[in-house]
């Protein structure tokens, strides 16, 4: 509402209905479950370069389970938009959300995320960094643990349907209740092609 203003309102909500399709008949952990959820707040538009989303988030799952019947959850949720110039733009998310369970026993995932995004335009050349904090406790389950993750890459443009490119992406995943944690590393490069791209750009060549 009032899009045109520097302080303007706003609500977003969405209701969604979970089937677990491959459990077992009467399962003894039944992740099904009916969700809904709303984010309301302002966003305070300071420049065309500049946007903050400032709200609250609430979250209520409804399982089909019948040792954990239903959960709720509040918290904060803010984004920033920032396009520092000469191709650059920084964006940083504080959200918390109910995502899909990690672990045996958990129902589903409670997930508070705080997250950085850095990207640079330099034609033909794209450069971009993330990182992000993930506190993640599994509901129906005794386990309460972090996951740090950061990636970089870069991407060079060949023609406006392909370009070549490199990445590299790693995580850190500490449990505090076990003390026990794990890390991994991703490193990739090749050439990355938009299929659709190359087969319009076909058709109407053959006109």
């Amino acid at each position: 509402m009032l899009r045109k203003q520097i302080v303007a309102p706003f609500i977003i909500a969405n209701c969604s209905d979970i089937d677990y399709f491959h459990q077992a008949s009467n399962p003894a952990i039944n992740r099904s479950a009916k969700e809904a959820w709303g984010v309301a707040g302002i966003r305070i538009t300071l420049s065309s370069d500049l946007q903050i989303d400032l709200g609250m988030r609430h979250t209520h799952r409804q399982f089909e389970d019948q040792a954990v019947a239903e959960f709720s959850s509040s918290y904060f949720d803010g984004r920033l938009t920032w396009k520092l110039g000469n191709g650059l733009t920084a964006q940083g998310t504080i959200e918390k959300q109910i995502k899909e369970p990690t672990t045996t026993f958990g129902l589903a995932d409670d997930v508070i995320t705080y997250e950085v995004r850095l990207g640079k335009k330099l034609d033909p050349w794209t450069i971009d960094g993330s990182a992000f904090l993930d506190h993640v406790r599994p509901i129906g389950d005794n386990f309460d643990y972090f996951k740090f993750d950061w990636a970089g890459g870069a991407a060079y443009e060949l023609r406006k349907d392909s370009e070549i490119y490199a990445e590299y992406s790693g995580k850190f995943v500490n449990e505090k209740v076990t003390t026990e944690s794990y890390d991994r590393t991703r490193v990739g490069a090749g050439i990355r092609s938009n299929l659709m791209t190359c087969l319009s750009s076909a058709a109407i060549g053959n006109r």
